[in-house]
């Protein structure tokens, strides 16, 4: 009976040890098959990608800036199934407290404040259950020359002149009447923000925001807008604003205004360009600072006044449409703000044209115009539902 028993403790023993062997090989198997994985996922990316945590509204996203100094953020929707319980404490809570998550997720995605401040609610709806944001931040910083540079959100605090009067000097003719004004020509910067929107479906929302953070020196005609590739335009869906500071100083007073207005339908325009590319933009004129010195016999002033204008805010979006939405596409998409600088150009109609830069869609891309992109550096893809 001892030997027997002994026998049986000494099996048990030997079918443990081998289980634990089992155990530890099937662990170090693992880890020798996600080791590589690891290494093959960073080795793709020749930008390195941070995973973004909001730890108060609870949602992350990748974030990472390339070598032209663009940042890239994309937000996943998490597709997780909601239980009873779940979705109970959900819907406590109110609509509200839904939309200030969203404002939020705009907010870290790129979106500027003011642009979220006019937000309908219906607008915070659809993008809290949209699938996927991709946001990108251009910060462009263009000389004398018209020579464009990307320039780190650091280098535009640090650089860029704080207001319009470090950019333009109205001085009097010595005349009466309206004058022509002088200035010496400052570096313009300008924060361009694009986001794609993933509605469901084939359903994407485009919005573009651009604001100057100094205004440029000339003041003509430009435009604003997108376009993608193998994605169509749905016309009743284009909309826009632009708002900017207006300062008056006269003889007797000084005021501010903000001033705010909506696109009409007649500045809204659509494009087509080769293999593919469809797209939709605005056109406005930027507001041009002027001054005017009215004076007596003896040529003394009796009354003056000056106006100027900073702070300039254009906001511009649309829906689209995937061509073949049976179809899995990877299709690319840019946003451009086209300046004209010279004031020759007879152009009022957009285009989507190819420069050393890429595709881009505006009033023209020659000498005449300062282009400004904010381009989703990767593709899309779209998989039908």
């Amino acid at each position: 009976m001892y030997g027997s028993g002994l026998c049986d403790r000494t099996e048990k023993a030997i079918l443990e040890r081998k289980s634990d062997m089992k155990k530890l090989l099937a662990l170090v198997l693992v880890a020798a098959l996600l080791t590589p994985m690891t290494v093959s996922v960073l080795a793709t990316n020749d930008t390195p990608s941070t995973v973004v945590f909001n730890d108060e509204f609870n949602f992350q996203y990748v974030e990472r800036i390339d070598e032209d100094n663009r940042i890239i953020r994309t937000y996943e929707k998490e597709d997780k199934p909601m239980g009873a319980i779940a979705y109970g404490l959900r819907s406590l809570n109110s609509e509200e407290n839904d939309r200030e998550r969203t404002k939020a997720l705009l907010s870290d995605l790129g979106m500027g404040d003011d642009f979220i401040a006019e937000l309908s609610d219906e607008d915070l709806d659809v993008y809290g259950e949209s699938k996927s944001i991709t946001g990108v931040v251009s910060y462009i910083k263009t000389d004398k020359d018209g020579n464009s540079t990307y320039v780190s959100e650091g280098d535009v605090s640090v650089c860029a002149p704080p207001s319009i009067e470090e950019d333009v000097i109205i001085k009097d003719d010595g005349g009466g009447g309206s004058s022509f004004f002088t200035a010496e020509y400052e570096d313009s910067y300008m924060r361009l923000n694009y986001m794609v929107i993933d509605c469901a479906g084939e359903v994407y929302k485009f919005l573009i925001n651009a604001e100057w953070l100094t205004m440029p020196f000339w003041r003509l005609t430009d435009s604003l807008g997108a376009c993608s590739s193998s994605m169509t335009v749905e016309a009743g869906t284009r909309r826009g604003w632009y708002s900017y500071k207006e300062k008056i100083a006269t003889t007797f007073e000084y005021e501010e205004n903000i001033i705010q207005t909506d696109f009409s339908s007649s500045q809204f325009q659509q494009a087509q360009g080769a293999n593919g590319w469809y797209g939709s933009g605005v056109v406005f004129d930027l507001p041009a600072d002027y001054s005017y010195v009215d004076r007596d016999d003896d040529g003394d002033v009796i009354y003056s006044s000056e106006t100027s204008y900073s702070n300039f805010k254009i906001h511009y979006e649309f829906e689209g449409k995937i061509i073949y939405p049976d179809q899995t596409v990877n299709f690319n998409s840019v946003a451009t703000y086209c300046h004209e600088i010279i004031g020759l150009s007879l152009s009022t109609g957009l285009s989507i044209g190819t420069s050393e830069v890429g595709v881009s869609i505006g009033l023209g891309f020659d000498y005449l115009y300062d282009v400004r992109r904010a381009e989703i550096p990767h593709s899309i893809q779209y998989k039908p539902e």
